[in-house]
């Protein structure tokens, strides 16, 4: 509950948007969280939003850095199905995941877990798939942006508009 917590605060003070109430945590093993998404090959899903049950299930066990990582990335999807529906179809699947990922790494950086913010934004630039690829696309756009909230773009960007 504590961590929980934590994701929705910093997500709801750095970028001023409301992440939806009421979401229940579930602590579950790796073959439960893999049996409700879709893992891209050679990677181990640590979470998931599942929208049908307003839950967001994350793998047990690990780092806290980890766990608070995920529940940023699985909260902002929450958001997003509030929100910004239009993200959740194959074709704008690079827009949702990038936006998770930017999300979730720039919340640990802004909570001073420097060292695993700059793994993971390493390690994400470094993938070849709708992670990677959409963290690269909005890194870019943002830049370029005066307004540097990316909720904000996110809101309007309907997929390439």
């Amino acid at each position: 509950k504590v961590l929980l917590r934590k994701a929705y605060n910093i997500i709801e003070k750095k970028y001023g948007v409301t992440i939806p109430a009421g979401i229940r945590i579930k602590f579950a093993t790796p073959k439960e969280v893999a049996a409700v998404t879709n893992t891209p090959p050679g990677y181990t899903a640590l979470g998931v939003y599942v929208p049908s049950r307003h839950q967001v299930m994350v793998v047990r066990g690990g780092p806290e850095a980890n766990i608070l990582s995920t529940l940023i990335h699985e909260l902002t999807h929450a958001w997003q199905h509030k929100n910004a529906s239009w993200i959740f179809t194959d074709d704008n699947l690079v827009y949702c995941e990038g936006h998770t990922m930017y999300t979730e790494i720039e919340c640990m950086f802004e909570l001073k877990e420097v060292a695993f913010a700059e793994r993971l934004k390493k390690d994400t630039e470094a993938r070849n798939d709708e992670y990677g690829e959409g963290f690269r696309f909005w890194t870019g756009y943002i830049k370029e942006k005066e307004d540097k909230n990316i909720f904000h773009h996110v809101m309007k960007f309907k997929g390439g508009e």
